[in-house]
């Protein structure tokens, strides 16, 4: 017959999934925010930039009030 826990022993077991799963969830955290993003813009930029080098487009704006079609943004 298995011996009952006590809560001591399930606050303790719970502790250490909790710790690790904050190690884990802390590491995930630092290589998103730290090397994957920055690498991830930089990248986007350089190709930006070869794209726009080549073309010279500068970007349009328009007034709100001359949208006739399309989705508009009014800050």
């Amino acid at each position: 017959m298995p011996e009952p826990l006590d809560q001591k022993t399930i606050n303790d077991e719970l502790r250490q999934w909790h710790y690790w799963w904050l190690v884990v969830f802390s590491l995930l955290l630092i290589i998103t925010f730290v090397y994957y993003l920055p690498l991830r813009f930089l990248h986007q930029a350089s190709q930006d930039t070869e794209h726009h080098a080549d073309t010279h487009v500068l970007p349009v704006y328009q007034e709100t009030y001359d949208i006739q079609q399309g989705l508009s943004v009014d800050l």
